[in-house]
């Protein structure tokens, strides 16, 4: 028995041993630490009318449902000021300029 027909889902030996090469990244770490840290403290994301109102729309919600005598607790501005970093956060990692609806659903 040969030793590629081991394996019976028609991977070869030489396929195995293709997949084990040492990739080289195209850019090396040290160079992408760099520019996201560069970036993340030159850019901070633009969060147009939209994206704005979409947050305080979420946030007012939040009020109301914290304004019931029963609610386990109270929603105050630093609520809103979270999710407005988080959706710059989300901004950040995708390494854009602006907030998008996307960004602020996700938060």
């Amino acid at each position: 028995m040969r030793r590629e027909n081991i394996i019976n889902s028609g991977i070869s030996m030489e396929d195995i041993t293709k997949a084990m090469e040492v990739i080289q990244p195209v850019i090396q770490a040290e160079y992408a630490q760099e520019i996201h840290s560069l970036y993340k403290t030159e850019h901070l994301p633009y969060n147009p009318g939209g994206s704005k109102e979409h947050l305080i729309d979420f946030y007012l919600g939040l009020r109301k449902q914290g304004e019931a005598p029963d609610s386990p607790f109270p929603v105050t501005a630093r609520q809103l000021e979270a999710l407005i970093r988080l959706a710059e956060a989300s901004a950040r990692v995708r390494l854009s300029g602006m907030v998008t609806k996307e960004d602020t659903d996700r938060v």
